[in-house]
């Protein structure tokens, strides 16, 4: 490649050597568009699609761009090792605080890998490939600083084998650099590892290169030192004389990093971190290892660390998490949409996703229902999305976490989780903690996020937790749960954090169409507007003024929210309360005294109608209702007087929306002359048919992102003045 100056430089660059540009949002590694993992760019595109202010570039990885690879070093340790193990390239970039940190190969067919710390859960390499894409050179990073070319040469061919020989060697010389043994325990660690890569196949030339390159990476001040115990301990085990290996290496050192290291190495056993016939080591416990103590003043003087998001947030990469609910709510609508957006790299329920390939087990799900759902959501077949359906072998766990090792996906969902690990008694603590160890263990290692779909308990749902069925055990081994309940009127969900805020309790849909989730508001704010629009509806059909007790027997619903929702409405002017609120003078609610519409109409708060052929302005200032003059509204039938015109059927391009006709209601309802919006016009049911169905009936023509600007009257029933496209309707509280 050559240097260039500006993002649609940089892509017609690229697109001539035959790789394939994607635009990126500005200071940001998201793509600009959707379905990027099927994006093609015509050269007579470039300027369109790259000519945008601040753009950036990302590059497809994979069988797209010709077999291009690029191997990510995400840690300063694998950056200093690179030039030991990766081999030469004419392509390298980075930026100022992580500088090379990009080396890009071509090699066809090699598949996408993460490399990730089993203690930490942060990815130390990543060879991405299919499914993937790259920011590039010109682009600006999101801490700010600038992608630069640092070799400018084209990425080398290499055989896929030999690529992949050489990032798990970087990967594991990483690993152990991150977790190189303190003083006094090296020479007694590099014996053990050196014991280890020979009795694993390697050249004593190999183990001497990999250990020294360790050593240095680790700012280990006798490196030299360490190529003589190499030496040493290859002798002893040619001779057969006595040496160590593994298990005394994971007695050393987290043991989960010497079974991680010999994993990447391909390496097929797994090392007990113990010798001969003593005791098994407590769990978490390191053996024969003394006590590492560390300063307070050190601790806090440490670098924070960055957690990884599979969903930005929500999810960490390398977690565990769980979507909790009773049957018939949404779990598995819920899974299937999240893998489906983490395949493509789209947002799932609002949220940012890290793109890559996903297993969705579906132990208890139909085939023909798992079809059609990803059917309805747009789901193409070419997406890096892998399923198994149907009943749960016995074995399952000990394969999946053979298939996660070797193909990485970002995620996988099990459906459900008790279906997976066959546990007799989900209310055994220890029982269920070793059950989950497995896939705990899988997500660390693989650097996947597993997902489980899980059942909540029976009874009334609750937010602390203990909704979940089974022991607390569950709850403790997620770093993420997601609850969802569903009553008459509404879904909704909230999460649980280890990491990140928790999410409030915020209502969900599901498309009818598309069955994909969508977030809402407030679950409380949509209980409130929905008591106020019954209470109102109540009052409204009423003959006369109703009590408390009468209105609780007319309104489903807590009495206590209730009666805040009656305050509220009697605060804001909605509804005229009468009485003392004592024996024989209760309180009594009225939808509007009669009086009250001699001098003017009651108009939704936010909401001002318009004078008959004015624009509409926005008035959302407002907290509480206004009486409006009736000489603002428009009375009687309208004429053609003022640009409004009796609503006729709509042709498919005359700009107008067509509303139903009723036999009742007479519509009235037409462009404005600004064409944004709809001038004064009103409508009228003889029967006085109440705001709620009217903005109902409304919204399902029209559609719901409209903001409409409403009014309502005792004797003529509710009115249109028009509407503007700044969102959707305020909660569906309406004031009159």
């Amino acid at each position: 490649m050559v240097p260039v100056f500006s993002s649609s430089e940089a892509a017609k660059a690229y697109l001539s050597a035959g790789l394939v540009p994607i635009p990126l949002r500005p200071a940001s590694k998201i793509p600009a568009i959707s379905d990027w993992t099927h994006f093609e760019l015509a050269e007579q595109d470039v300027e369109k699609v790259f000519g945008g202010e601040e753009i950036n570039v990302g590059l497809l990885t994979g069988a797209p761009s010709s077999g291009l690879v690029d191997i990510d070093l995400d840690v300063s340790e694998a950056r200093l090792l690179a030039p030991d193990f990766l081999p030469e390239t004419g392509w390298i970039h980075g930026r100022e605080s992580a500088a090379a940190s990009h080396y890009m190969f071509r090699a066809p067919s090699i598949s996408t890998r993460r490399f990730v710390d089993p203690m930490s859960g942060a990815v130390v390499v990543e060879q991405r490939a299919d499914g993937c894409q790259s920011m590039a050179p010109p682009s600006r990073h999101p801490c700010g600083e600038m992608v630069v070319q640092e070799a400018d040469g084209i990425p080398s061919l290499i055989s896929p084998q030999r690529l992949e020989d050489c990032v798990r060697r970087l990967a594991a010389a990483t690993l152990l650099a991150l977790h190189y043994p303190q003083k006094g325990s090296r020479h007694n660690a590099t014996n053990a590892l050196t014991g280890m890569l020979i009795r694993g196949g390697w050249t004593e030339k190999d183990v001497l290169h990999f250990i020294t390159a360790v050593a240095r990476a680790a700012s280990d001040e006798e490196w030299s030192e360490r190529r003589r115990n190499v030496a040493t301990t290859a002798k002893r085990i040619a001779e057969r004389s006595p040496s160590t290996g593994a298990p005394s290496l994971a007695g050393l050192m987290p043991p989960e990093v010497v079974r991680t290291v010999g994993l990447w190495l391909g390496f097929k056993w797994n090392p007990t971190p113990h010798e001969g016939g003593g005791a098994q080591p407590v769990a978490g416990q390191q053996p024969n290892q003394k006590l590492q103590f560390i300063s307070l003043g050190d601790l806090l003087d440490e670098p924070e660390e960055e957690t990884p998001w599979l969903v930005e947030g929500r999810l960490p990469a390398g977690g565990v998490s769980a979507i909790v609910a009773k049957p018939k709510v949404g779990k598995s609508t819920l899974a299937r949409a999240l893998g489906l957006a983490v395949s493509r790299g789209e947002p799932w329920l609002g949220w940012e996703t890290s793109p890559g390939p996903v297993f969705y087990l579906a132990f208890e799900e139909k085939r023909s229902e798992v079809r059609r759902h990803f059917k309805t959501m747009g789901a193409t077949g070419e997406e890096p999305l892998q399923l198994i359906i149907g009943p749960c072998p016995v074995n399952a766990v000990a394969h999946l976490e053979s298939a996660a090792e070797r193909e990485r996906p970002a995620l996988i969902i099990v459906d459900t989780l008790q279906a997976l690990v066959r546990v007799k008694d989900l209310n055994d603590y220890a029982v269920v903690s070793r059950a989950l160890e497995p896939l705990v263990r899988i997500a660390r290692h693989a650097g996947a996020h597993v997902l489980f779909v899980h059942h909540s308990r029976k009874g009334r749902t609750r937010q602390d937790g203990d909704s979940i069925l089974g022991s607390t055990a569950i709850m403790g081994a997620v770093d993420t749960s997601i609850e969802l309940r569903r009553t008459k009127s509404c879904r909704s969900l909230w999460t649980t954090q280890r990491y990140g805020e928790d999410q409030e309790e915020v209502v969900f849909e599901l498309d009818p169409m598309t069955r994909i989730p969508s977030l809402g508001g407030p679950r409380e704010a949509f209980e409130e507007g929905r008591l106020e629009d019954a209470i109102l509806s109540a009052l409204r059909d009423a003959h006369g003024p109703l009590t408390e007790e009468e209105i609780d027997h007319r309104v489903n619903g807590r009495t206590g929210r209730k009666r805040a929702a009656l305050r509220r409405l009697v605060g804001r002017k909605a509804v005229v309360r009468t009485g003392k609120g004592v024996r024989g003078a209760r309180f009594r609610y009225s939808f509007l005294e009669a009086g009250t519409s001699n001098s003017g109409i009651l108009v939704s708060r936010s909401l001002v109608p318009l004078r008959r052929g004015e624009q509409e302005t926005s008035n959302s200032g407002l907290d509480s209702p206004t009486l409006v003059p009736r000489s603002l509204v428009p009375e009687g039938p309208p004429t053609g007087d003022g640009g409004v015109e009796e609503a006729e059927p709509a042709s498919e391009n005359d700009g107008r929306e067509k509303l139903p006709e009723r036999p009742s209601l007479r519509w009235l309802i037409a462009p404005n002359s600004g064409g944004k919006g709809f001038q004064a016009g009103d409508a009228r049911e003889s029967d006085y048919m109440g705001i709620h169905n009217f903005v109902k009936r409304i919204t399902q023509t029209i559609g719901k992102k409209h903001k409409f600007l409403l009014a309502s009257d005792p004797a003529t029933g509710p009115s249109i003045g028009g509407y503007e496209s700044t969102g959707p309707v305020p909660d569906k509280r309406w004031s009159g």
